[in-house]
């Protein structure tokens, strides 16, 4: 079977059951069953971290993986210690 690698984000490749989900109708993020999708995979986090479902809450984000990653860094590290410019390799500055 010939792949087709997705360039934007990536690269990637998809599996068959990611595929087969994108053929689907778009869901808005205004429709109700939107809010019903993010309130079950939050519950269903919670279940996996439950010591931390008491202190915290999961939030979901739209984006690449360097979305998520800088996302993750900007709230862990003290902000003296950190530049975002939008390059995940950039983003320390000098301890």
């Amino acid at each position: 079977m010939n792949r087709t690698i997705l360039l934007n984000p990536g690269p990637v490749t998809l599996s068959e059951r990611v595929r087969r989900a994108l053929l689907q109708p778009d869901l808005c993020h205004r429709e109700p069953e939107f809010a019903e999708l993010t309130l079950d995979i939050k519950a269903r986090l919670a279940k996996v971290y439950p010591a931390a479902a008491e202190d915290y809450e999961a939030i979901l984000l739209t984006g690449s993986g360097t979305c998520a990653v800088e996302a993750m860094l900007s709230t862990l590290v003290p902000h003296h210690r950190f530049a975002s410019d939008g390059v995940t390799r950039d983003l320390f500055v000098s301890c």
